[in-house]
């Protein structure tokens, strides 16, 4: 296992990103299975975890939790188990239909149980952990969304940001980190918005899927290299590798424009948001691809394609210079298992419905076997 000292001065730094998704990271569960897998076999030690590959851990909402399971050193098999138990407390409806007005979900149900898990033991007993934590294995970023300031707040563990330094009164690093992860998965309509205290300032969270990092790949790789940051983690393809993890995709379609349901606001606008989040995902998706050597990754549109640059098209060319490596797992729901899904939801897959899991498994199962492969670890 290693050590932050370790994770500092390794060769080449590696970065996990995990976007937000509800219960579709049911399907990135399976990915990351098979990415576990291939990294055992890299460490040569079975009982190896995430933790003690990847330098930094970025996640949003649903990936926030995920995120948070992975640095403090939990395997994935861990981690489907502890998700199949929140899928079944955490999304279970307002007998009241009135309580739908604010949000569709209690949110202590989720509180309760991450307060309750990220615990550490101290000379005083048993108290919560926070994001400065010797609990955490590997450097963990979360990204929530200010609500009261109106700015995306990505919160990371790594001491040498501004707001982590120990002197100040409003030190990020003793914020507990259930709140921080609760915070990045406060889904608006979902779930209320999560107060957090900082200092003598006190906020409320929502989601940080509303912000421009529902995929938080660019901003991580960002944080770890530009010098505003100070962290200054070394650029290069050969220096920086940033794997990026989503929760499938899905496209937000009118399919009758003479159907007055579709077109009545509240459906307008749950379109419209979904589509914003979902665009805002590619975008990030794109940008990494312009800016890092991609190695895999779908389609992005039938313009642009893959955007991955093979050795024979880069033979007798001179190669421009990249920030980091750069390899995306996703998919589009179009398989036969979520074609009567998509019908049914307008053409999305909602991530709110544990009676998806099963075939959210199935996708990732068979996705994982045939896409993620050793060569694309570095």
């Amino acid at each position: 296992m290693q050590t932050l000292q370790e994770v500092e001065h390794g060769e080449i730094k590696r970065i996990l990103s995990l976007d937000g998704g509800g219960l579709r990271v049911f399907f990135t569960l399976e990915v990351l299975d098979r990415v576990e897998a291939l990294v055992r076999r890299r460490l040569g030690r079975e009982d190896a975890v995430l933790a003690d590959y990847f330098d930094l851990v970025a996640g949003t909402s649903t990936g926030a939790i995920l995120g948070a399971f992975l640095t403090w050193g939990l395997s994935i098999a861990r981690i489907k188990t502890l998700y199949q138990g929140m899928a079944v407390k955490v999304f279970r409806p307002y007998r009241n239909p009135l309580q739908w007005l604010r949000n569709r979900y209690a949110a202590d149900a989720l509180s309760n149980l991450l307060r309750n898990f990220f615990v550490e033991e101290s000379a005083d007993g048993r108290r919560e952990a926070t994001l400065g934590s010797s609990m955490l294995q590997t450097f963990f970023l979360a990204v929530l969304r200010n609500a009261s300031t109106g700015s995306a707040w990505p919160l990371c563990s790594h001491p040498s940001l501004k707001y982590n330094a120990r002197e100040r009164r409003n030190c990020n690093l003793d914020l507990a980190l259930w709140r921080i992860v609760r915070a990045s998965t406060a889904a608006p309509t979902f779930f209320a918005p999560q107060r957090i205290r900082t200092g003598e300032n006190a906020f409320q969270f929502v989601d940080g899927g509303v912000t421009p990092y529902n995929n938080p790949a660019l901003i991580a790789a960002l944080m770890v290299t530009e010098s505003c940051f100070n962290i200054r983690w070394p650029i290069g393809e050969d220096r920086l590798y940033l794997l990026s993890i989503g929760t499938g995709r899905t496209r937000v379609r009118y399919a009758n424009f003479n159907n007055f349901w579709e077109l009545a606001i509240p459906a307008v606008v749950s379109k419209t948001i979904t589509a914003l989040i979902e665009g805002a995902t590619q975008q990030q998706d794109f940008l990494c691809r312009v800016m890092g050597r991609c190695l895999h990754g779908p389609v992005i549109d039938s313009e642009v394609g893959e955007l991955i640059e093979s050795a024979e098209h880069m033979e007798g060319l001179l190669s421009q210079p990249r920030r980091f490596t750069y390899v995306r797992y996703n998919t589009d729901f179009n398989s036969p298992e979520f074609e009567a899904i998509l019908q049914k939801y307008g053409g999305d897959v909602p991530m709110d419905s544990p009676s998806l899991i099963p075939a959210l498994q199935t996708v990732g199962q068979s996705y994982a076997r045939s896409e993620v492969r050793e060569e694309h670890l570095r």
